[in-house]
């Protein structure tokens, strides 16, 4: 995510404050915390797939059919490098 560890801290501790996320120790390594999604928080994360996945229905909507499959090439060699 590109942020110090305190900003991520920071950001873990306000989500914990909301009961997004539980916070516990790691059992494999005592000085990390292991975070984990709650169910109010996967509730959140469902609602913001749902309407993430809603937004791309209405720009692909914009494409003619005949264009979907160039976009998805494209995209594919956007993000090749990526996956190595």
């Amino acid at each position: 995510m590109l942020v110090t560890s305190g900003t991520m801290t920071h950001r873990v501790h306000r989500l914990t404050a909301l009961g997004l996320v539980g916070r516990g120790p790691d059992p494999s390594d005592r000085r990390g915390v292991k975070v984990t999604l709650t169910t109010a928080g996967r509730t959140v994360v469902d609602a913001a797939m749902a309407d993430l996945l809603e937004q791309e229905r209405i720009l692909l909507a914009e494409l003619p059919p005949s264009e979907h499959d160039h976009l998805s090439e494209l995209l594919r060699r956007l993000l090749s490098p990526f996956e190595s």
